[in-house]
């Protein structure tokens, strides 16, 4: 993967800002909504450990799955990926690039034709 980021770089090292602006970037990615606590981390000072809630956790926290879509200019809405569904080919197609991205760019180009006018 460093490889791959490197490679990118060294391809991309000479490009100038209206280059950039033309790139849409997207991810999905999944979200604990209740995430356990890390303990390395996450720190509670007291004198007195008596007065400290116990850290109550989840068996099994609900999570909820997102993809989205940012350029320079503008975000698109999130879709959430419905629970069991994986991200195949067929899936990412019909519905993320047919659907939500096809939905952000159109949004992008109607406010590109508004600020330049007619």
């Amino acid at each position: 993967m460093e490889k791959s980021r490197i490679e990118f770089a060294q391809k991309h090292k000479g490009w100038i800002v209206e280059d950039w602006n033309r790139v849409l970037w997207s991810d999905e990615s999944p979200f604990e909504l209740f995430p356990t606590p890390n303990r390395q981390n996450d720190r509670v000072w007291s004198k007195d450990s008596g007065s400290i809630e116990p850290c109550r956790k989840m068996k099994f926290p609900a999570k909820v799955h997102v993809w989205g879509m940012m350029s320079h200019q503008a975000l698109s809405e999130l879709h959430v990926i419905p629970q069991g569904q994986t991200i195949n080919g067929e899936y990412y197609r019909t519905k993320i690039l047919a659907g939500s991205c096809k939905d952000a760019i159109n949004r992008r180009a109607k406010m590109d034709r508004f600020y330049r006018g007619p």
